[in-house]
């Protein structure tokens, strides 16, 4: 047996608010207007005077500076533009009129019921149409740039159909399809992004189904949201946790009677001992004998005999309860992990497979310990299956020639991922 105990021992997720692409705008432009938005350039020599000669802007989700810019609203909400602009100046020697007004503009707009621009060249799109925006540079009237904006109904809603959490392992993936809403005509296309690729990584099929993938332990937040549209993204915040490992012990026959059980046995709600020991092999179930205090009972499928119940004490509050004969492998692992916090009993003790000892069992507690001469090894009970806490690989190496002549009591063990 002590050859099978050290065998079983052994084995012992910011996509930001904005999505980028041309005729988009989706955005923040509450926070982009807290910094100027107008660049200045300058180029040529120092001796001549200085002159505007060149402006353009570029609005968010355009890629570069776009004249034509097609919006698409969501239900009917408004959608805020920022803009940028860029003010190329030709030559540096300039009077004091100019240098203050060189990095200056003036927006307005010739249809501010379809959209409208403030000062800070935040634009507003209000209803489907045409508007145009001028920018004008005040150091130079003469030097414009005209954004032509058409303003168009798009997305409806958008529902992602999935939680706003994810919590993955490296390597595992979420999929989800969104539902998307449109008007008659426009794309119900989306775009995802990541705010960590080395975290998580997305993407998004021909059908719109999006695919998160984690990478690396930490956290990720990835964003959704309608091409055709200027609701904000939806965000999933995601958590990729590295992986555990367990070590699985795998028995030839879990029938065998290799284990024996020793303990203290208590109760709740009575005094009546017998009924208390009815109860805990109501709940541990099987078929072994049971010594209490000296007197035996029989317990066959976790049923004791009126019999062997009058043998019992009536009165106490601890008694010691020891399994007398050999209780299976199987029976034993029931035992210590499938019974609740909440039973009418308690027992607390150890059980042993030949000379190692396993120890903190409890009817309301499912972790086990092996101790096994010096060595202490956190085990649990799943599903009727014995594990060790981490990768035990190597530590089994150590006691390869010892498992190989107990392949009869336990026949091996798996590491996995959980």
């Amino acid at each position: 047996m002590k050859k099978i105990v050290t065998r079983a021992l052994a084995v012992a997720i910011a996509f930001t608010t904005m999505v980028s692409m041309s005729g988009i705008m989706t955005v923040n432009a509450e926070a982009a207007a807290k910094k100027s938005n107008v660049e200045v350039v300058m180029t040529g020599k120092t001796n001549k005077k200085a002159s505007v000669k060149s402006i353009s802007a570029t609005v968010d989700g355009a890629t570069k500076a776009k004249q034509n810019v097609t919006v698409y609203l969501t239900g009917n909400k408004k959608v805020k533009i920022q803009t940028q602009v860029k003010v190329t100046v030709k030559n540096q020697k300039m009077n004091k009129k100019f240098k203050k007004n060189i990095g200056k503009v003036t927006y307005s707009s010739n249809n501010k019921s379809v959209a409208t621009v403030n000062s800070k060249g935040v634009i507003t799109a209000k209803k489907a149409g045409k508007a145009v925006i001028t920018i004008k540079s005040k150091a130079n009237s003469k030097k414009t740039y005209k954004i032509k904006l058409t303003v168009k109904k798009g997305v409806k809603s958008m529902k992602l159909n999935t939680d706003s959490t994810a919590t993955l392992k490296p390597g595992e993936t979420k999929s989800f399809t969104p539902t998307v809403k449109t008007v008659k005509g426009v794309s119900k296309a989306i775009k995802a992004s990541t705010s960590d690729k080395k975290v998580a990584t997305v993407s998004v099929s021909k059908k719109g189904e999006v695919t998160i993938t984690a990478v690396a332990a930490g956290e990720a937040e990835i964003a959704v949201a309608p091409k055709k549209g200027s609701a904000k993204a939806q965000v999933i915040k995601v958590t990729v946790e590295d992986w555990k490992y367990r070590t699985k012990v795998e028995f030839a026959d879990t029938k065998a009677k290799e284990v024996t059980l020793k303990g203290t046995l208590s109760w709740k709600d009575q005094k009546d001992l017998s009924k208390a020991v009815a109860e805990f092999a109501k709940v541990v179930g099987g078929t072994y004998t049971l010594e209490v205090n000296g007197k035996t009972a029989e317990v066959v499928n976790g049923v004791v005999s009126e019999a062997d119940l009058a043998k019992i004490p009536v009165s106490g509050e601890k008694k010691d309860v020891t399994i007398k004969s050999s209780l299976t492998i199987e029976d034993a692992l029931k035992l210590a992990g499938a019974v609740k916090a909440d039973a009418k009993v308690a027992f607390n003790g150890s059980f042993a497979i030949g000379g190692a000892t396993v120890s903190d069992i409890s009817l309301a507690n499912k972790e086990v310990t092996f101790k096994f001469g010096t060595m202490d090894l956190k085990a649990y009970v799943i599903d009727g299956n014995l594990y060790l806490d981490g990768d035990q690989s190597k530590l089994l190496e150590l006691y390869k020639t010892i498992y190989d002549s107990n392949k009869e009591v336990v026949k091996g063990f798996t590491v996995e991922k959980n």
